[in-house]
Order: C-alpha cells, then sequence, then structure tokens
C-alpha cells in the first residue's frame, strides 16, 4: 500500500528502552554497551531529553535475537 507496509501486517508501536531495561535485557555493562555501538556492534541510542538517551526496543530485541542465534550454530 502506499504508506509502504502490507495490508495485513500489524505494527506495534514503538517502545524506547532506557539504560536500566538495556543492561537487564542484554546481561551487559554500560561500557560495554558504549563500546559496541561505538563500533557499529549494537544499535545506536536516541537522545529523548537532555540528559537522556534511550534505544528502540526492537532494535535491541533483533540484536539479541541475531547474538543468540550465532552462539546456537
Amino acid at each position: 500500500d502506499a504508506s509502504g507496509q502490507d495490508a495485513g501486517a500489524t505494527r506495534r508501536p514503538l517502545k524506547l528502552l532506557g539504560f536500566p531495561a538495556v543492561r537487564e535485557r542484554t546481561g551487559l555493562s554500560r561500557s560495554t554497551i558504549w563500546r559496541l555501538e561505538r563500533r557499529g556492534e549494537f544499535p545506536k541510542h536516541h537522545r529523548i531529553a537532555p540528559n537522556v538517551v534511550a534505544w528502540v526496543e526492537e532494535d535491541v530485541t533483533n540484536w539479541i535475537e541475531l547474538r543468540t542465534r550465532s552462539l546456537a550454530s
């Protein structure tokens, strides 16, 4: 359709995750998350307020799924 989405596809609303939620889901430390992000190996954060960053939940979930698939191979 004109929106670029499949007519039958339902899009979940975007959810932003703060650092504590990202740390909990990934098990990674703050410095490891920042290091991986700088290398392009982790989803980019978004600045949502002057002193607040967050990640898109779907991006983090996809990253986890990719990592766990590669571990299982």
